[in-house]
């Protein structure tokens, strides 16, 4: 198979870029949706520009705390409540998801992996949960218009613990299109109840002033037959066959 055919790319990637893309991205197969369509095919000019930097631009850790800054403020204002820090909030989160695809390539391009970069990677990880927090309690406290009950409130914040803690206690944090046997109607349902989708989806409402509570909903029951999945399909692989 070509490079085309299985990585991410873009029409003007030169010889340099398609080394990179081979060494340090994962092919269509073992990588998500929104990552793999868009943001991977970015990433890398980015990764190539910080790997050449002095210290400390070019360390990953820097890179993933630009991130988890990002995804912070980006609750600071969601919880404003207003119109313009809903939107900035919603392009923050891709931002601070844009960094975690370049700290792991940067690393890979500049062999400077540690535990110290895991550790911070899992706390970005985090932090993009807690973005769900704010939106939940900005809801909740009635600053985004229509308020959430106290049961939805407490449904959100479960889900949003369960499918961040679950999945990484089985040692999974993502669905790649291999194990949704890349189907592409599974493709984008994934990509609608994961944050990515959530934070795109949700600048419809906010651009036209619509409630959000519905899609906070909708979002979170879906992330929690999401995870279920995930553990079923970690169970079938793992756990089953050793019992045959």
């Amino acid at each position: 198979m070509t490079i085309k055919a299985t990585y991410p790319n873009l029409p003007w990637d030169n010889q340099v870029v398609h080394k990179a893309r081979i060494a340090v991205q994962k092919p269509k197969s073992e990588e998500e949706f929104w990552a793999y369509y868009i943001l991977r095919r970015i990433s890398i000019y980015f990764s190539i520009l910080f790997s050449r930097l002095p210290f400390p631009f070019s360390s990953p850790n820097f890179i993933t705390i630009l991130g988890i800054i990002s995804m912070l403020l980006a609750t600071g204002l969601v919880i404003t409540g207003s119109k313009v820090g809903l939107l900035i909030a919603c392009l923050l989160y891709q931002v601070g998801y844009l960094f975690d695809c370049i700290d792991g390539e940067v690393a890979r391009l500049t062999n400077n992996c540690s535990r110290l970069g895991k550790t911070l990677d899992m706390i970005l990880d985090g932090a993009g949960v807690i973005l769900l927090f704010g939106f939940a309690f900005a809801s909740f406290s009635g600053r985004l218009g229509a308020r959430l009950s106290l049961f939805w409130f407490l449904f959100i914040i479960f889900s949003g613990l369960f499918g961040f803690a679950i999945p990484r206690l089985l040692g999974i944090s993502k669905i790649t299109t291999r194990e949704r046997h890349s189907s592409v109607i599974l493709d984008i349902i994934s990509f609608l109840i994961s944050p990515p989708g959530l934070y795109t989806v949700l600048l419809i409402p906010i651009l036209f002033g619509v409630a959000i509570t519905f899609l906070l909903k909708t979002y979170s029951v879906g992330l929690s037959i999401k995870t279920l999945i995930k553990v079923w399909l970690i169970v079938q692989d793992r756990i089953l066959p050793q019992h045959k």
